[in-house]
């Protein structure tokens, strides 16, 4: 768990870790230098459940969630642990939410126990107060977890990191978390989709909590909301553009271990910026690089024009 300023709801969520129907777990939580009484409240718990709740308290602030799970995926991969499960600090697990996983992975793993693997699941939309907006996030996002290959998540992703957990294979490969990387989530899914497995459990396991400070948050896409994201020229381009500087840090990192057609696929795409835009269709057409639904992809394909040898620039920080 990476915490920052969440006194709030932070206890409700630690209760719902606690109250889970699987008990031999362990929470790691740094904290990236909060200013109310997160560290307060963390500090009590780690104090009550000492053999349960590990709180590193180092005094390392990383200014952003990426970062603050890439260090503790290094402290977690220090330890002894077989599978990991990423949690947010506003939200809720359903009680049996950890049975429900390590069920799927040892079907998984019963065939191949070397296998890296990514398990994720659907979410159930909740208000401050856990009223329900939408009994599923993917339903209200319009997102199919079906689209689970490398791809697909090339160009957006669908795994909620609150909602996913990996084996150690996995996270073996995948640390440290890409420097390009758009979010640890992000690049376990690449990882997971080019050298291993993305499966996913259609019920909800988590209460995905919407409130003012929502990092990232559910939004309900629907032709109004596509109609004025399609308005924002330039965060959609920057946004296709961080999925190429992403590409080209995942193409860079992992390109002795890709497939021939892999690498073909990443080249073509980190090439995007240089090239004309019929080049740019043609790539997208050829390797099938579509998004999840149809205003998606309209504003994709429409805007994929304006990532142009510049595109550097166009993000506000080119080395993250």
């Amino acid at each position: 768990m990476a915490t920052y300023n969440g006194e709030r709801f932070l206890a409700q969520q630690l209760n719902s870790i606690i109250s889970q129907t699987y008990k031999n777990w362990v929470l790691l939580v740094h904290d990236d230098g909060s200013e109310d009484g997160t560290v307060d409240i963390l500090k009590e718990y780690s104090i009550k459940y000492p053999e349960r709740i590990i709180f590193l308290n180092d005094g390392l602030k990383f200014g952003n969630a990426k970062d603050n799970f890439s260090h503790l995926i290094g402290i977690a991969l220090e330890r002894n642990f077989e599978y990991f499960f990423f949690c947010d600090q506003d939200d809720v697990w359903i009680e049996n939410k950890i049975e429900i996983f390590l069920q799927r992975f040892k079907g998984i793993e019963s065939s191949r126990k070397d296998l890296s693997i990514l398990l994720h699941s659907d979410l159930k939309v909740v208000d401050s107060n856990l009223d329900v907006i939408s009994d599923s996030m993917w339903r209200y996002q319009k997102l199919n977890p079906e689209c689970k290959t490398l791809n697909y998540l090339l160009v957006q992703n669908n795994v909620t990191g609150c909602a996913c957990a990996v084996n150690r294979a996995l996270l073996e490969k995948a640390h440290p978390i890409g420097r390009k990387a758009i979010m640890h989530d992000w690049w376990l899914s690449l990882v997971a989709s080019a050298f291993g497995v993305v499966d996913f459990i259609s019920k909800p396991t988590v209460l995905y909590r919407q409130h003012e400070k929502n990092d990232t948050g559910a939004k309900n896409v629907d032709v109004r909301y596509a109609i004025r994201k399609f308005m924002r020229k330039d965060d959609l381009v920057k946004s296709i553009a961080k999925t190429v500087l992403q590409a080209q840090n995942f193409l860079s990192t992992f390109e002795q271990c890709l497939k021939p057609e892999q690498k073909d696929m990443l080249r073509a795409y980190v090439q995007i910026p240089y090239v004309s835009y019929v080049r740019k269709l043609l790539t997208v057409f050829r390797f099938k690089l579509f998004k999840q639904n149809f205003l998606r992809n309209l504003g994709f394909l429409w805007y994929l024009r304006y990532v142009k040898e510049d595109f550097y620039d166009i993000c506000d920080n080119p080395n993250i």
